[in-house]
């Protein structure tokens, strides 16, 4: 699209894809394993996960201050956790985006939908439910849980009707 003039300035940006699993693969040490460079976000906290003993102990490190973390699978809560991989997107001024999760601090829902309005520096002009909200998902990992609409899921769209 950006090569048609119809969408204004790009940038790349980190986003975050939910990693798919079952509430009992968050009990197998195996599972954490090939999670490694992963990011899990606990309760409101993101932390990268780093290494896994033989033992099974999942050692993490906070992604907003770098402290460490340990965690023993068998006393995970999967109410509280969600995995998730880096990625980057392209996104353009113009483009058309949704959230992948539900952020409540700007009363905000999983899978509502938003125009980038403006793109300055690392910040993001996103108009949602009519009006304009900055993300700034360079800084930010509670930023990063954006996605193209056109890119929606089976799954994530049984909601939006």
């Amino acid at each position: 699209m950006q090569s048609q003039q119809m969408l204004g300035k790009s940038a790349s940006i980190p986003v975050l894809q939910r990693i798919n699993h079952q509430k009992s693969d968050l009990k197998d040490r195996q599972f954490w394993q090939n999670q490694l460079g992963h990011i899990a976000k606990i309760n409101q906290h993101y932390f990268e996960i780093t290494e896994v003993s033989k033992e099974g102990i999942v050692s993490l490190v906070n992604r907003e201050n770098n402290q460490e973390k340990y965690l023993l699978p068998l006393e995970v809560n999967p109410a509280v956790v969600a995995l998730f991989e880096d990625k980057t997107s392209e996104v353009s001024e113009g483009e058309k985006i949704r959230l992948t999760t539900t952020d409540k601090d700007r009363n905000i829902a999983n899978n509502d939908r938003g125009i980038i309005k403006r793109i300055d520096d690392d910040k993001l002009h996103i108009e949602l439910n009519g009006k304009l909200v900055t993300y700034q998902p360079q800084k930010e990992y509670a930023d990063r849980h954006l996605d193209y609409t056109y890119a929606i899921t089976s799954y994530a769209s049984q909601g939006a009707s």
